[in-house]
């Protein structure tokens, strides 16, 4: 297997031990490429990129076109808004602007749950400036980026449950059973080692207050 010079999709949460330890499996060179959310199905399949580690959800439509690997992570899908919004949870969206990412889920969930006016950007950082700017009244996508989006903009609030199921995978293109595998081993050895709780620590609880880590998702990304 050679996936020297390989581009590789990166994840707003970066799972550093997952890409470090896929580097070290397969003795390669990787080529990290940083792409939009609507080029990863598209970059996959074509052969830009042969990983697309990107917070990306598993779903059986997705399935169709690519591959992918076991669970790593389950995340929801939550709503941020500035600091000084009234809006509190899913059911105030109503007739509210609210940015997305496009070729999401997350873009998706919004035009089938809510009565939002659904507004689409290529980044969910011009998204997030856009809000800032009062272009829209809130961001919705998965809690795990919009934690990421309120570190970075500290005026900004994430509000409301969970109103989703996101179980995250990696993406690979249809047909590359050694890279498929390499990845699982990976995954599973993160999870079964302790090293998931670990990182979940580092890289999530310590910047947003949380102590306990959870356990990690089964391999199996269907509840």
């Amino acid at each position: 297997m050679c996936l020297k010079n390989s581009p590789i999709a990166l994840p707003f949460w970066r799972f550093h031990h997952l890409k470090s330890r896929v580097l070290r499996t397969a003795k390669v060179e990787i080529e990290f490429k940083i792409i939009t959310s609507a080029a990863r199905i598209p970059s996959l399949k074509e052969g830009a990129i042969d990983l697309a580690i990107a917070t990306m959800t598993i779903n059986e439509e997705r399935l169709k076109e690519i591959d992918f690997s076991v669970g790593y992570y389950v995340a929801g899908q939550r709503i941020l808004v500035p600091q000084t919004s009234a809006i509190k949870g899913l059911s105030d969206l109503a007739n509210k602007k609210v940015g997305a990412a496009r070729g999401t889920t997350s873009a998706a969930n919004l035009k089938q749950m809510t009565k939002a006016q659904v507004v689409e950007f290529d980044t969910w950082a011009a998204a997030t400036q856009a809000m800032l700017a009062g272009q829209v009244d809130a961001v919705s996508t998965d809690d795990i980026i919009l934690y990421g989006l309120q570190l970075a903009n500290p005026t900004t609030k994430v509000v409301g449950s969970q109103f989703s199921y996101e179980p995250y995978g990696v993406g690979i293109a249809k047909n590359n059973p050694e890279l498929l595998n390499a990845v699982n081993t990976v995954i599973k050895n993160l999870k079964s080692s302790g090293k998931w709780k670990t990182l979940w620590l580092a890289e999530v609880g310590n910047k947003i207050g949380v102590t306990v880590a959870p356990e990690p998702p089964s391999d199996e990304w269907k509840r």
